[in-house]
């Protein structure tokens, strides 16, 4: 969820369970296929096998984005912050209302979505994810 930062960049959790709720609601009652439901799921968990995620447990030797070799391959940098992931955002029209905000995880580039986007946007979104993620 969207959590501002405190002094040392840490972000806190959210305390009041209504907004975690309501996160919630919108991940499973989204107008999609149950397995992208369950990606979603998966992605704002962070257990997607993104790189930095394998080499945590060892299974590669770098974690190092095939695509731009500069940053680390985690998940909101394949969906979002990588240029190869730019490129592709910047054909969709409906994704300028993402510019200027700080996404540190998948989660909160999915709780943005969800609030800034139309229900077929999000769909559209959902599957887009989906296919960069691959």
């Amino acid at each position: 969820m969207l959590q501002k930062k405190d002094c040392n960049g840490d972000a806190g959790s959210s305390s009041d369970p209504r907004a975690q709720n309501s996160f919630w609601k919108k991940v499973w009652s989204q107008e999609i296929p149950q397995k992208l439901i369950f990606f979603n799921w998966r992605a704002i968990h962070n257990s997607r096998p993104c790189k930095a995620n394998l080499l945590k447990r060892k299974i590669v030797s770098d974690d190092a984005c095939p695509i731009c070799i500069v940053n680390s391959e985690n998940l909101i940098h394949v969906v979002w912050s990588c240029p190869g992931a730019q490129k592709v955002w910047k054909k969709v029209r409906f994704m300028e209302v993402f510019k200027g905000l700080q996404l540190s995880t998948y989660g909160d580039f999915f709780e943005a979505a969800t609030n800034y986007l139309s229900t077929f946007e999000m769909r559209l979104f959902v599957y887009m994810l989906e296919l960069m993620e691959r």
